[in-house]
């Protein structure tokens, strides 16, 4: 990692370079000011990432595009991600673009993956734990669905399920609340 990141600075030598954890990806190289190929901000975007995805830690991860936002000279082009297919629950890229064009920051709370265990709990448990665990009923069978959930031990199997204003984040392995989001997720 440092000697990706090293070589990132070389080729970025004004950029600032944060990063949570020692063994954590980039989390946010700032102050770059650099011009990237590309006919919109996401595809702008897009082609740093790839050409820097060990950097940030996205060589298992798939990005998926959530928005692209213009406010205040600004265009900030968000992703969400996936792991095996499945969605990364509440972990996201943003990358800022100034109204030239000029590409300035990139965020990420991307952390490292492992390979997903198998989940031996059913979306039907998963629904019962949620109620268990937080006292709150479900409504609708179509609002539970499968997701990954990254922490620093790595990546875990987990099931979403949308309660009334929150969403329960269980563990697929072994039926445990893993936490309680207050908004829904999409």
């Amino acid at each position: 990692m440092q000697t990706l990141q090293s070589a990132f600075h070389d080729a970025h030598p004004s950029a600032r370079l944060d990063r949570g954890q020692a063994a954590d990806p980039l989390a946010q190289a700032s102050r770059l000011e650099v011009y990237v190929e590309g006919e919109s901000a996401l595809e702008r975007s897009r082609a740093f990432l790839k050409r820097w995805t060990g950097v940030f830690g996205l060589e298992s991860l798939e990005l998926v595009h959530a928005e692209t936002v213009t406010m205040k000279a600004r265009a900030f082009v968000r992703f969400d991600l996936r792991y095996q297919g499945l969605p990364v629950v509440g972990r996201q890229v943003v990358v800022t673009f100034n109204d030239a064009g000029a590409l300035l920051r990139v965020t990420s709370d991307v952390l490292p993956t492992t390979p997903l265990e198998a989940g031996l709990v059913d979306a039907q448990d998963a629904i019962e734990r949620a109620e268990l665990h937080t006292g709150l009923t479900y409504r609708a069978a179509k609002q539970v669905r499968e997701a990954v959930h990254l922490d620093r031990r790595g990546a875990v199997r987990v099931w979403l399920v949308q309660l009334p204003g929150q969403t329960a984040v269980i563990d697929a392995r072994d039926g445990s609340l893993r936490a309680t989001r207050k908004a829904v997720h999409r």
